[in-house]
């Protein structure tokens, strides 16, 4: 069964949505289960764009989670998860995905230079600023 996740990830402001818990990383959090600070929703079709899932962030249509360890199950649906964090802009931080059989795995950030995006998942070849080993 085709399991698609596509992460949308955008830096937090104080105006930001209300949805989601924003995410303060400094050196204490280390490794943490970000399930219940996340919200989501799923694509059945998996074929909206961007723009689209931007808007329906905007009008309260992600869910959120409710444990620690998000289990959106095996499914063709796309799951857009929406991380709301604020970091110190000269420090590195990173995502982990411990979940080695994503397929295709679509990253957003929203930065002072414009839209980045990344692409990588079990089906795709190493990317360019993704670190692959068992896990995202």
């Amino acid at each position: 069964m085709r399991f698609l996740i596509i992460l949308s990830i955008t830096i937090a402001q104080l105006s930001s949505y209300a949805t989601a818990q924003v995410i303060n990383l400094d050196r204490s959090l280390g490794f943490s289960n970000l399930g219940k600070q996340i919200t989501y929703f799923e694509d059945k079709k998996a074929n909206l764009t961007l723009t689209e899932i931007k808007a329906l962030s905007e009008n309260g249509r992600f869910k959120k989670g409710e444990t620690n360890i998000l289990n959106l199950r095996n499914s063709k649906s796309a799951f857009w998860v929406r991380i709301d964090y604020r970091g110190k802009a000269k420090e590195k931080n990173y995502l982990m995905l411990d979940v080695p059989n994503i397929e295709y795995i679509d990253f957003y950030v929203e930065s002072d230079h414009g839209l980045i995006h990344r692409k990588t998942g079990a089906l795709l070849p190493p990317s360019l600023g993704v670190t692959i080993s068992n896990n995202y």
